[in-house]
């Protein structure tokens, strides 16, 4: 292992106390946040003031964290809760249980590392958002347990900030004060600093309450100005004392994006590819070697994958054997138009329910409406009377029917109870006024020939003279 230089910069009040905890090494700084925040705020908070979420890429850093948090058991007295570190798994990426990572990425942009030290194999799943916290154990060895969980969720968080080396602190040659604020720090520390990392600015308060400030830089005095100049590769701000990393993408640098961060530039590839060896190219990410599609057949596509459609059930007999995925029953099903029968699916007789108004013939899954002689087919299953210039139609009018169920014993066609009621209120309607109507002419035609008769005049009576 790497020896470690740590020289810790800030003040420490207690756990609850005071915003954060720093940690420097020769060329980078952690802090630990203890303000809880979930993974995207905790995420933005580090990269707002130029920094990234922690990272855990060997058994050094880890070994920086841990003399960190040690710190902050012996200040405090108190255990530090669970924290974030900038690991995660986007959205339709797979856990891969075979990699160290899990198939987790640094959200720092940073390729995979071979280390790891998970407390338990995070789920399998490609669905959703997971992020990865630290457990911190005191008491035993191995201290530092990664566990995957929800994004969502609040926690305390770490930082890590690159720098390019560190200052010595001023010496006030007179009464005054100075204060220092880190680069990555909006408030100024309340203990002294030992070290400053570049970028840090000071504001001095000297006796005559004049203000003064400096930045840490490689700076030159020439005749009591300040002249300050960069190394090869940064570039000088335009505060004129701090120096900025120079802009390394160049069209040719990275095969698809070129993301500059503060200690240089990194490659980042698109969603559905992996950054290679060379650190620069991308190369597609075989989905289906992950079981994405659950066996069902599945095609790797450029930076994506499909899976096949399901194919409907079908069975061409009175009785055929369930469809099951896996060994649950749940999963068993029938086509549509059969029903379950312990491991069979039987054909339902649709017939035996009346659905076609004259004559029905059942199939499998499903049936077919006919009629009889001067009756032609109409829709819903029903008939209705030939005219006379028509033609008998031999095309039987089928039935539609939905699929069944195990609550739904019998299949559902599209022709609905009430139609039936209603052609049965009209037939008899019909046959009431037809029997009414003639009933009618009969008791008028009776009165008009009993008036006939009752108007004829008397036969005249014959005078027989002698």
């Amino acid at each position: 292992l790497r020896p470690l230089t740590l020289t810790y910069l800030t003040f420490f009040q207690a756990l609850f106390g005071s915003q954060h905890e720093t940690l420097c090494t020769s060329n980078t700084c952690f802090t630990f946040h203890m303000e809880k925040a979930n993974f995207s705020k905790a995420h933005q908070s580090c990269t707002n003031n130029g920094g990234q979420l922690m990272t855990i890429r060997d058994k050094h850093e880890e070994d920086v964290l841990k003399s960190l948090l040690s710190r902050i058991q012996r200040e405090s007295h108190s255990k530090p809760p669970a924290f974030w570190i900038g690991l995660k798994l986007h959205k339709k990426d797979c856990v891969v249980h075979g990699k160290p990572l899990r198939g987790f990425k640094w959200v720092s942009g940073e390729e995979d590392s071979s280390y790891s030290n998970w407390k338990k194999n995070p789920p399998l799943t490609c669905t959703t958002d997971r992020c990865v916290m630290i457990d911190y154990t005191f008491s035993v060895q191995d201290q530092l347990k990664w566990r995957a969980r929800g994004c969502g969720g609040h926690a305390f968080y770490a930082c890590k900030f690159y720098f390019q080396g560190m200052c010595q602190p001023l010496a006030l040659l007179g009464p005054g004060h100075i204060s220092y604020i880190a680069p990555f720090s909006k408030n100024p520390q309340k203990s002294r600093m030992n070290l400053l990392p570049k970028g840090t600015y000071s504001e001095i308060t000297c006796s005559d309450q004049q203000s003064h400030y400096s930045v840490c830089t490689d700076c030159e005095i020439n005749n009591d100005s300040v002249l300050c100049s960069c190394k090869d590769g940064y570039d000088l701000d335009e505060d004129a004392f701090s120096c900025r990393i120079g802009d390394l993408c160049r069209p040719d640098t990275c095969e698809y994006q070129c993301v500059m961060g503060v200690s240089g530039f990194f490659c980042r590839c698109p969603h559905g590819f992996h950054l290679d060896a060379n650190l620069r190219t991308c190369s597609d990410i075989d989905e289906c070697q992950l079981q994405t599609c659950e066996g069902h057949g599945c095609v790797n596509t450029p930076g994506s994958y499909k899976c096949p459609r399901s194919c409907k059930k079908h069975c061409a007999e009175e009785r055929c054997q369930k469809v099951c995925e896996g060994n649950m029953d749940s999963s068993c099903s029938c086509p549509d138009g059969y029903i379950e029968d312990e491991n069979f699916c039987v054909d339902i007789n649709e017939c035996a329910s009346n659905w076609c108004q004259q004559m029905c013939k059942n199939t499998f899954g499903s049936y077919e409406c006919s009629c009889r002689e001067g009756f032609v087919p109409s829709t819903n299953g029903k008939c209705i009377i030939k005219a006379e210039d028509g033609e008998v139609s031999s095309t039987p009018a089928t039935g539609f029917v939905k699929p069944a169920t195990k609550n739904n014993p019998m299949k559902s066609s599209s022709v609905p109870a009430g139609a039936f009621l209603w052609v049965w209120v009209v037939v008899a309607v019909t046959v009431v006024i037809t029997i009414f109507v003639i009933r009618l002419y009969v008791v008028k035609k009776q009165r008009n020939r009993e008036l006939n008769f009752t108007q004829q005049p008397a036969s005249p009576v014959e005078n027989n003279q002698c």
